[in-house]
């Protein structure tokens, strides 16, 4: 990297959103944004598909020296593009998680050198808690542009609070993307404060260069962030990924808030000794883990003692057992020969196509749980067309009425236990054994920008709340009767925020820190 003028972050305002330069390289797109609360900035996306469409999906070594190629001048156009200097920056967030391993490689060294360089605070961010919080994404007001700096900032946190004090709580989110097929609750377990609140709640978690070492020492201890093998492996099928266990801890040089890729590290173990906790979460599968983030994790400093954090816990209600939607799209677009990606295409041709030409399968209908599977309507589709294609070409007509039927598919699978889910009252964690409706459905993910799939969601949460309505008319008017009469659906303001990007990260992450049965 070439020298620069060293600019230390100016002093950071008490109650005001921070300015955040956010990073994400976890699979074929280099990204870098600046967000305030909710508002994104910039949002710069270099994108590698024509690179890794001779090789059919997303070749490692490729991604990785396109990122290396990418990274720099990504960074900068968003910084031009959002109108900022380095000395605006009061924290830099990089995605060290689920995606490629040599992709992520590459944000995380980029990250840790412009936090030592500039001397700003360097945040772990998780790649699905972006996709969630895509959906509470804000443009900023074009008459902004012309303000100061601390102005700007002042708007971004009004609308950000105004923003989050209107969620309904608990939320359903449906994260559907190429790798990742997620319902996950959202539950608030603190109250929201009129100050502002981040929407990131890993922003919370600074070890700044003047805390003390003790404090930045019992800091660390609970900071302990894992990306487990499965999620790194599970964005792209690569099945020779390694681990990264990525945790905040404070350079003992520098007194800087970096990243190590070896484990948990804390100011004495200096003999890259791992915590045995990762060990143990190592075995574990996602399913068995919950996302919490716990009100005494935050490093409590002069500017920031003052504000109420809002803590939120997720826990993943069901997910795909093994392929994702969006990897079935494009898996059975490939023995289409569509291309790559396929899923896209698939998308276009069923715009002209009827959904009922043709009958599937509705898988796991006699799971009681809320997990999904993807692979029997692979299966399904392979031995459709290798008994009744075979031998001949499809027609353009044909064509359209298999991919729109295949769409309704796949989509009909998440709806169908999405509307279970929203059919039950869920048992929340805060206050222990209360149950409560999901009052907000927000859906992020690749695949969220298919507009099918957007109406079968909408119509699904229509239907559920006809039932409702019925069902709490049968009820006493004796008994209280929780206020169950709507359901917010909430989508990303742009298709762009749907795919792999920055800016989602930036305003918004699932904690990796702190994960527990």
């Amino acid at each position: 990297m070439k020298s620069k003028k060293i600019v230390t972050s100016q002093k950071r305002q008490p109650n005001l959103a921070p300015i955040v330069l956010a990073i994400d390289t976890s699979c074929d797109e280099t990204s870098a944004a600046v967000t305030c609360g909710l508002e994104i900035w910039s949002n710069i996306v270099a994108s590698q598909v024509e690179l890794h469409r001779p090789y059919g999906g997303v070749f490692p070594t490729v991604a990785k020296q396109a990122h290396l190629e990418n990274i720099q001048p990504v960074i900068d156009q968003a910084l031009k593009r959002a109108r900022v200097k380095w000395e605006n920056i009061d924290q830099i967030m990089v995605t060290v998680g689920p995606g490629l391993a040599p992709a992520l490689e590459v944000g995380i060294k980029t990250a840790k050198s412009l936090a030592k360089l500039y001397q700003i605070p360097l945040i772990p961010a998780n790649h699905i808690g972006g996709h969630i919080w895509s959906s509470l994404a804000l443009r900023p007001k074009r008459t902004s542009q012309s303000l100061d700096i601390i102005s700007r900032k002042k708007l971004a946190s009004q609308r950000s609070t105004k923003v989050l004090s209107t969620i309904k709580w608990p939320v359903l989110a449906l994260v559907v993307s190429g790798g990742h097929t997620q319902f996950i609750l959202v539950e608030k377990t603190s109250p929201l404060s009129s100050q502002y609140q981040s929407s990131n709640f890993v922003h919370q978690t600074l070890i700044k260069p003047a805390d003390s070492p003790n404090t930045a020492s019992k800091f660390i201890q609970k900071q302990q962030t894992e990306v487990s093998r499965q999620n790194l492996t599970t964005d792209h099928t690569i099945t020779d990924s390694i681990p990264h266990q990525i945790s905040a801890i404070n350079c003992q040089q520098c007194h800087q808030p970096i990243i190590s890729s070896q484990g948990l590290i804390t100011r004495q173990s200096t003999q890259n000794q791992q915590d045995p906790d990762l060990k143990k979460h190592q075995s574990k599968k996602i399913s068995d883990l919950s996302f919490e983030r716990q009100p005494n994790l935050s490093v409590e400093s002069s500017e920031h003692k003052n504000l109420n954090r809002l803590t939120l816990k997720y826990t993943i209600l069901g997910q795909s057992v093994d392929d994702a939607a969006g990897e079935a799209l494009d898996k059975i677009g490939r023995l289409l020969n569509l291309g790559y990606p396929a899923g896209p295409v698939v998308e276009e041709l069923a715009k002209t196509g009827n959904p009922q030409s043709y009958s599937w399968p509705l898988p796991m209908t006699q799971s009681l749980d809320y997990n999904l599977s993807f692979s029997g309507l692979k299966t399904y589709a392979r031995n459709f067309l290798e008994e009744n294609w075979s031998d001949q070409p499809l027609k353009k007509n044909e064509l359209a009425d298999f991919c729109a039927s295949l769409q309704m598919a796949v989509f009909r699978h998440i709806c169908y236990k999405a509307s279970k889910l929203l059919q039950s009252n869920i048992s929340l964690t805060q206050p222990t054994n209360q149950t409560q409706p999901i009052h907000e459905v927000w859906l992020g993910g690749g695949v969220a920008a298919n507009l099918t799939l957007r109406k079968m969601v909408r119509s699904t949460i229509k239907q559920i709340l006809i039932r409702r309505q019925i069902q709490n008319g049968k009820k006493s008017k004796t008994r209280s009767v929780v206020d169950a009469s709507t359901i917010v659906f909430r989508l990303p303001y742009a298709k762009k925020l749907c795919g792999d990007n920055a800016g989602m990260v930036g305003i918004g992450t699932i904690p990796t820190k702190n994960l527990k049965n």
